[in-house]
């Protein structure tokens, strides 16, 4: 076996891992960026993918990793910001809905419910 190919099997999984970060990290950012975001994500989709055994992260895949490492900071703090102002929508429609049982504007009672068969 050649140098250079002992090399590039020892950084297999390293690519493998780090391709797979990246296409949970597009998909994620995509997913924010949608008006309506598709529901739910493949199984498995965003656990560890450090590979077994695989030893260091290869020298020349370093620059790579780091961007991803970037990218996934930026992304937690969207993320963090999302649930923030989703929080702050979420205390403004329940600051404004009536107390149970209390009547509305001009006398109107609210539906306690919403009959989906009328």
């Amino acid at each position: 076996m050649s140098a250079e190919s002992w090399a590039l099997s020892w950084s297999q999984p390293w690519d493998a891992a780090l391709d797979r970060l990246q296409e949970d990290l597009d998909r994620a950012e995509a997913q924010l960026s949608a008006e309506s975001p598709a529901a739910g994500w493949p199984d498995g989709a965003c656990l560890p993918v450090v590979p077994d055994r695989a030893g260091p992260l290869p020298e020349h895949l370093g620059d790579r990793a780091r961007g991803l490492l970037a990218r996934t900071d930026a992304l937690a703090h969207r993320v963090a910001g999302e649930l923030s102002r989703t929080g702050r929508e979420l205390r403004q429609l329940t600051d404004r809905a009536p107390e149970p049982g209390a009547a509305g504007r001009r006398g109107r009672r609210h539906p306690a419910y919403l009959d989906t068969r009328a």
